[in-house]
């Protein structure tokens, strides 16, 4: 049973058993008139099941039933996805549909979520049925940056949040970088990772990363090249893992190295190589079990050397 109340002015209180979106905005309108009413300062809530599903502010409303929609300025909503996650839109102007409940966020939107993901784009669409929100224009993403600094920055060209699992998708032409903390001669220094895909997807809970299709990093002085990365933080919110599966290649100036895996461990700056890992260098080609990168790829070491090759000059 759906109940969705209106607050303008003062409180307006439904039953339950007065549960249809029409019959509430009716019985506002009796109060006033048949014609489209403007309200200031209204506080709106749709509750399913004795749970509320979203919950909006607007600073001025306009519209009436026999439009089915209401326009809002200055907009304000929190849509819940259960526990203690969320997901806040802001924006300069907003649209209602009052039969099929769906909304619209335009201008200068921010979406965030609650554990500290911030999008930006001009437009929000929320599907009621789905439970999605839904950015189809070009959009931008940020991460609440670590005690250390490190944080994630992103551009792609539409979002896609799932409500009910917490799951937020980039895609199409997804381009940014991360900001890790790398140990140098002269000490600690902020560096980027740099990422590229075609999609990319996160969380709601914490803040791992998957990035798929066509993924491209450059790390140090490597262009890492995989169907498929994750960026796995630690409970600081640091950068402490990455992996890339399917079907890896690596490459650097002088050297090129295949394999199935690889997996980065970013304090130390390791690359290890694992499924059938292959490095050529000049004409030569090493194959083993093992194939590592140390001091952030000034040392490789190749474990049980299955083979040395010389190849044709």
């Amino acid at each position: 049973m759906a109940v969705l109340g209106f607050i303008a002015y003062k409180i307006l209180s439904f039953s339950p058993e007065q549960n249809s979106t029409e019959n509430k905005f009716s019985e506002l309108e009796k109060k006033q008139s048949l014609k489209n009413q403007t309200m200031d300062n209204i506080h709106l809530v749709e509750a399913q099941g004795g749970s509320r599903e979203w919950e909006l502010w607007s600073k001025y409303a306009e519209g009436s039933m026999e439009q089915g929609k209401w326009k809002l300025q200055k907009v304000h909503l929190v849509f819940f996805s259960g526990n203690a996650e969320s997901f806040d839109v802001v924006g300069n102007e907003g649209e209602l549909e009052t039969t099929s409940r769906n909304l619209s966020v335009t201008g200068k939107v921010l979406v965030k979520s609650s554990n500290g993901y911030f999008f930006e784009s001009e437009k929000i669409l929320y599907n009621h049925v789905s439970k999605t929100l839904i950015s189809p224009e070009a959009m931008s993403m940020r991460s609440t940056p670590s005690a250390e600094g490190e944080m994630l920055k992103l551009n792609g060209g539409n979002l896609e949040v799932e409500i009910n699992t917490k799951i937020m998708k980039i895609h199409g032409g997804v381009k940014g970088q991360q900001i890790v903390t790398r140990k140098t001669e002269e000490g600690e220094a902020k560096k980027p990772i740099f990422i590229q895909s075609e999609s990319a997807n996160f969380s709601g809970i914490d803040y791992r990363a998957h990035f798929y299709d066509h993924v491209v990093m450059k790390y140090l002085d490597f262009k890492i090249k995989s169907p498929e990365s994750f960026f796995l933080p630690n409970t600081e919110h640091n950068l402490e893992q990455v992996i890339a599966q399917g079907g890896v290649e690596v490459t650097d100036e002088k050297r090129s190295a295949y394999s199935k895996n690889l997996e980065i461990n970013v304090p130390t700056q390791k690359i290890l190589m694992t499924g059938n890992p292959r490095l050529v260098q000049k004409n030569d080609e090493l194959v083993g079990d093992k194939i590592t990168f140390l001091e952030g790829g000034k040392k490789v070491r190749v474990e049980q050397v299955k083979a040395q090759l010389e190849q044709d000059r």
